[in-house]
């Protein structure tokens, strides 16, 4: 491709996005994020910076190539996506659990959001796909993990990079709570220490795109079948043996897919 057709595919993804944010804006007005237009101007400010200064090849090469992905630990991607949803549920759901809301507010609260997701027509629910599990983690791991981590990698040691990156990965978001903050640097630390141990970028996309398919399914495409999975405040054994089982999953398979890459790549540090 040449330098001037990648210009126009460069300026052409930026013109896209925004355009799925413009027409996903009445799905985060009527729920009420505020903040959600300066997001949508902070993703598009990071794929600015992944297209025109860190010059990442949009291809199919770049991030499926062979070498790039090994597609035997596929499933193990699908279980930390999932996993890192459920470790994270405690905080999403917080307030509930710890009473820090009254049953009516709970219920006026689903309520509403059972009514909305009806509201939405099969174009709406589509963009807002498109734009929370492929489009999302696409720009936001490109420029957090293989930019970001990466620079920040050259300067200091992977750990502290990992939390650096993390912290600014969850600022980058509409927080209403310290809680909800923290579980936005969790799942920065999940994908930043997947990106140190494999340095493919591609396995960090894939797990992002899982925990916003779960968001995507638990929230808007089927929210009756999860709000009657967990009904308010009832968040017994089998919940927390559900979060400890998760935790303990999360931990396992990063080790396990740290150890492949580790066998595959034994001079590295």
């Amino acid at each position: 491709m040449t330098k001037s057709a990648n210009h126009y595919l460069r300026a052409c993804i930026l013109v896209i996005v925004w355009l799925v944010a413009i027409y996903s804006k009445p799905f985060f007005k009527a729920n009420d994020f505020s903040a959600m237009g300066v997001t949508w101007l902070l993703i598009t400010f990071q794929l600015a910076i992944v297209l025109y200064v860190h010059k990442i090849e949009f291809s199919y090469g770049t991030l499926f190539k062979r070498s790039n992905f090994r597609f035997n630990i596929f499933f193990l991607l699908l279980i930390l996506g999932l996993s890192n949803y459920f470790v994270d549920d405690p905080l999403l759901h917080y307030n509930e659990i710890f009473h820090n809301e009254s049953l009516l507010q709970i219920s006026r609260s689903r309520v509403d959001q059972l009514v909305f997701s009806k509201t939405l027509s099969t174009g709406e629910m589509g963009l807002i796909f498109l734009a929370s599990v492929v489009l999302i983690p696409v720009i936001e791991e490109l420029f957090f993990r293989e930019y970001l981590l990466k620079l920040s990698c050259e300067s200091f040691n992977a750990d502290i990079s990992v939390i650096l990156t993390s912290i600014l990965f969850a600022l980058s978001h509409h927080n209403t709570s310290f809680i909800q903050f923290l579980s936005i640097v969790i799942s920065g630390v999940v994908y930043g220490y997947l990106w140190v141990n494999t340095k493919k970028v591609i396995y960090p996309i894939i797990v992002h795109a899982i925990y916003n398919l779960i968001w995507f399914a638990t929230n808007l495409a089927f929210p009756k079948i999860y709000f009657d999975l967990t009904e308010p405040r009832e968040y017994g054994f089998t919940y927390w043996l559900i979060v400890v089982i998760s935790s303990i999953l999360l931990f396992l398979v990063s080790l396990k897919v740290k150890r492949i890459y580790d066998h595959l790549n034994p001079d590295s540090e």
